[in-house]
């Protein structure tokens, strides 16, 4: 049921509350870097964990409605709305790229037959030397 309901919502499936400090336990990043998600959802998610982690949040997101709300969260100038495939952002300038894409089959022939797959190696090239994701 839940994989029907994340299909509904474009493949949004938000990281549970209850993950996020067991999440934040497994990972120490250096104080005052940032951190992307490139696909934000509500970014419920960032918000957690870029405060647990000491960084700067930026957000990223497809969806118009769920966009807005980053916005709010973020303000104008660490959120915005569109396709991660079309994201301009510096390379390799975040401390932690939190990567939770849309878990589905691609379709259209492409190379890569999972979408998540997919993000995970277009996002790579924003993550900084020593970084995670």
């Amino acid at each position: 049921m839940a994989h029907l309901k994340s299909l509904a919502r474009g493949g949004y499936y938000p990281l549970p509350n209850e993950h996020i400090p067991a999440l934040t336990s497994y990972f120490k990043a250096n104080q005052g870097g940032r951190m992307l998600d490139p696909c934000a959802g509500e970014g419920a998610a960032l918000q957690a964990l870029a405060s647990a982690w000491g960084l700067t949040p930026y957000a990223n997101e497809l969806d118009a409605d769920r966009a807005a709300m980053c916005r709010e969260t973020f303000g104008l100038g660490q959120a915005v709305a569109g396709d991660l495939a079309t994201l301009r952002t510096p390379t390799r300038a975040y401390s932690i790229v939190y990567a939770n894409p849309p878990y589905t089959a691609n379709t259209g022939g492409a190379v890569e037959k999972r979408r998540e797959v997919e993000h995970l190696i277009h996002s790579w090239k924003w993550v900084a030397d020593g970084a995670f994701v």
